[in-house]
């Protein structure tokens, strides 16, 4: 799934296009091998998660390196861009965070009774570093040192 260009891709408009809360291609690492998945990336009071299943494989691999990269495809005409992020991850356990994040994503009823279930697990993303690549104008803009 991509998200439709907003026209002159600078940091204001990317994080909007990231609001919109699109599927992402989500890596990280161990043991020296990168591991990628798609996963929908959820906005709340203006910072950014992902939600996941806590026996999956990705919690071992953000405990033992919570570092991450994400891209999301962005559609122009005819072309494709992408905003590319990076960062760090936290595993929420604030009970009441989780609630309000589960309540705010249309689709957790799907996967999860509830924000209580304990495989329901919140991972906020620290985005430090955004770069864009405009499917149009083809100029890449790096934004780094942020704390999105």
């Amino acid at each position: 799934m991509s998200v439709k260009l907003i026209i002159g891709m600078n940091l204001e408009n990317a994080i909007i296009s990231l609001k919109r809360e699109p599927v992402m291609s989500f890596a990280t690492s161990m043991d020296d091998q990168p591991h990628v998945r798609y996963m929908a990336l959820a906005n709340y009071k203006e910072k950014f998660y992902c939600v996941t299943f806590k026996s999956r494989p990705k919690i071992e691999q953000l405990l033992s390196n919570p570092k991450f990269s994400f891209v999301i495809l962005l559609e122009g005409k005819g072309t494709t861009g992408s905003i590319r992020c990076r960062g760090t991850t936290e595993i929420i356990t604030d009970i009441n965070l989780k609630k309000e994040v589960a309540e705010v994503i249309p689709w957790h009823s799907h996967y999860w009774d509830d924000y209580n279930d304990p495989e329901f697990t919140l991972i906020r993303l620290h985005i430090n570093h955004v770069m864009t690549f405009d499917p149009e104008s083809k100029e890449k803009i790096n934004f780094e040192n942020l704390e999105l």
